[in-house]
């Protein structure tokens, strides 16, 4: 069956399915139905939709079936408008394509979706700045809850804008919660082609996730650009709604173990993070961060993994070892390694343009070294972290020497496979060959181009060493292994 009697099949199927449709609906139906033959073009298809929504505007049926022809057309993001939009008003209209509703999904295997239910910009903003723009989300749209992507742009005009806020409006904190500080630091070269003349308009964009199961079911999001003086101005506010979670079933099939990805910060584990994303569906990954993570014990928060745990297949965070443990459920861990001395010294310049970690980020403003950080142990970040996460011991003293054998134990019993940072493309072809992944080209993300420390001292690179003995340690013991990397053979017959 092509793709055109495919369409038709819709047709047919929503006709019966529709009694509601007025007659108009139904002959223009059937008289695209009787002109039907093998040389009948999609625009014609698209022809006739388009008229029945003049005369029923809001028919989900018809507006899916044009998100269908559009996403055909290689229009993938009207295609992605119409679609939310016929969900928006049926949630159950039946498409018969690839692309299921992913509410029904919801409703039948407990997947935690978020809808988009307004979005309001402010226009008034010409004295502050040259101009935004919040490119995503966008209004009618259904998200996955546990990781709804915000991102678009700000330049400033009288001061820059360093960083955006995003507040919960709905809290009953008296200055509102603040849920995340966003740098402004992402590439936007089509905005310094607008701009060429403002300095800095080519780093202007923004990007973050936001969990909606930490929040209440409906909740208003402000968007506020901090400028460098911080003075604050808000851009806009985003309505959005979380479908009530149902209880997981009391029993649940034998499923393989989960795959936990623990990401230590700066071993480009966003990167592998992104290509994770495009081997699984987003039901089969569950994002276990800061926000979350420090949320764990909180009942309802608990209740919402363990309903998201049932579909996923992967956990991916910034977790340590032993998640499998808190969550009750068999895993399997992998995790990328770097060089210690490289991934201090890329802690130190990330977290000087990131405003997120406020009190570290005034301090360096303020003129603190990395040097001064190690020896004040400012952050546990520059202290055995590697070691200490695959050990399981988040509070572990760095000078703790057991936790490196309770580590190398670890690995050996509960870990598939640990590249390294250096050998990146290699350590991912290894591992995408194992689980069966794609060819993909590799992504480099959350890479700082304007680094305040690019040479060390050997005062500092000593610091570093003594802090992150350990970590050297653990290092070395993975790449002097055959390949550069880890990969543990009992568990093959699990990705088979």
């Amino acid at each position: 069956m092509n793709f055109l009697e495919k369409i038709v099949n819709f047709l047919r199927q929503f006709r019966k399915t529709s009694p509601s449709l007025e007659l108009t609906v139904n002959q223009q139906v059937n008289q695209m139905m009787e002109k039907y033959s093998s040389n009948t073009k999609l625009y014609q298809i698209e022809t006739v939709c388009r008229e029945i929504l003049k005369t029923e505007p809001l028919h989900a049926n018809v507006l899916y079936l044009l998100g269908i022809i559009a996403e055909q057309n290689g229009y993938f993001n009207e295609a992605k408008q119409l679609m939310s939009k016929a969900i928006a008003i049926a949630p159950s209209v039946e498409s018969g394509q690839k692309n299921k509703v992913d509410l029904e999904v919801a409703k039948k295997h407990q997947l935690v979706v978020g809808k988009i239910l307004e979005i309001s910009l402010q226009n008034d903003l010409q004295e502050e700045l040259y101009g935004y723009s919040i490119g995503n989300p966008t209004k009618g749209e259904l998200v996955d809850a546990n990781n709804v992507k915000i991102w678009g742009w700000v330049l400033g005009r009288v001061s820059s804008v360093i960083a955006i806020e995003i507040t919960d409006e709905t809290s009953v904190h008296p200055n509102n919660l603040i849920l995340k500080t966003v740098p402004i630091n992402v590439p936007r070269p089509d905005i310094a082609k607008i701009f060429p003349h403002v300095l800095g308009a080519s780093k202007t964009g923004f990007l973050t996730n936001i969990n909606l199961l930490l929040l209440p079911i409906q909740v208003s999001l402000g968007i506020t650009a901090v400028f460098a003086d911080q003075s604050r101005v808000r851009l806009a506010e985003i309505l959005l709604y979380r479908c009530p979670l149902p209880l997981p079933p009391k029993s649940q099939p034998k499923t393989k173990p989960k795959i936990a990805f623990i990401h230590i910060p700066k071993t480009a584990g966003t990167s592998l993070r992104q290509i994770v994303a495009k081997e699984y569906l987003p039901k089969e990954c569950l994002y276990l961060y800061e926000d979350l993570l420090a949320n764990f014990k909180k009942p309802y928060i608990f209740q919402a993994i363990k309903v998201n745990l049932s579909l996923a297949k992967i956990l991916y965070g910034h977790f340590y070892f032993g998640i499998h443990e808190s969550l009750e459920v068999p895993s399997v861990y992998i995790c990328v390694l770097r060089n210690p001395i490289k991934r201090v010294i890329s802690y130190y310049n990330h977290i000087a343009h990131n405003p997120s970690e406020v009190a570290i980020y005034k301090k360096i403003q303020g003129g603190m070294s990395l040097l001064e950080m190690l020896q004040n142990q400012v952050s546990a970040q520059t202290d055995n972290l590697m070691t200490r996460m695959l050990a399981g011991k988040m509070n572990a003293s760095f000078k703790d020497q057991q936790i490196l054998e309770v580590a190398i134990e670890n690995i050996h019993k509960y870990f598939y496979f640990i590249g390294l940072t250096e050998n990146f493309s290699d350590s991912v072809n290894v591992l995408g060959k194992k689980l069966g992944w794609k060819q993909h080209e590799i992504p480099y993300s959350n890479v700082n181009s304007n680094k305040i420390v690019q040479e060390i001292d050997s005062k500092t690179r000593s610091a570093i060493e003594e802090h992150n003995h350990l970590d050297i340690l653990l290092y070395e013991y993975i790449s002097n292994l055959d390949g550069g990397y880890f990969l543990n053979d009992k568990f093959e017959q699990l990705f088979e």
